[in-house]
């Protein structure tokens, strides 16, 4: 999120989060606006204003510069590096987008979506069945949701 935010133009570090808040923001009028909320219950609502603490934020913007992907302008702003522009293209393809436009996703986006299901998945392989019954309508979806996908 913070490559994100930073992939719009340099901030300071409030600026940071106050980007990513209003992105969070964001995404719930939009998971509203699909109604997409049916895949969540009460206990799985995201909150409304979310926003980073400074104690998140900054020792993150430290390692995004000594991972080689954020700068620190002489002016306080944190900038995406090439290497950082590279990064963020890599794992979502192009961001820049307006509501109503699809978003190009990168091959990379695809991938990390995917590593990311199937650790889910074995995540509740582990679990005792017994733990997330009361959850087995939300698979039932997901797994239609898929087939979907798949028949697509």
């Amino acid at each position: 999120m913070t490559l994100h935010v930073l992939d719009d133009g340099p901030k300071t570090g409030s600026e940071v989060m106050i980007s990513i808040q209003n992105h969070r923001e964001q995404i719930n009028e939009i998971l509203k606006l699909q109604e997409l909320d049916y895949v969540m219950d009460d206990n799985d609502e995201i909150k409304d204003s979310f926003k980073p603490s400074p104690g998140s934020i900054y020792p993150l913007l430290k390692k995004l510069i000594e991972e080689s992907l954020v700068i620190k302008r002489e002016d306080g702003k944190y900038e995406l590096t090439v290497f950082g522009q590279q990064t963020i293209f890599r794992i979502s393809g192009n961001l820049k987008h307006s509501i109503n436009e699809p978003v190009e996703r990168g091959e990379m986006a695809i991938e990390t979506a995917l590593n990311e299901i199937d650790s889910y998945i074995s995540f509740l392989e582990n679990i005792k069945t017994e733990k997330f019954v009361s959850k087995l309508n939300r698979i039932d979806v997901f797994i239609e949701r898929l087939k979907k996908l798949r028949e697509s």
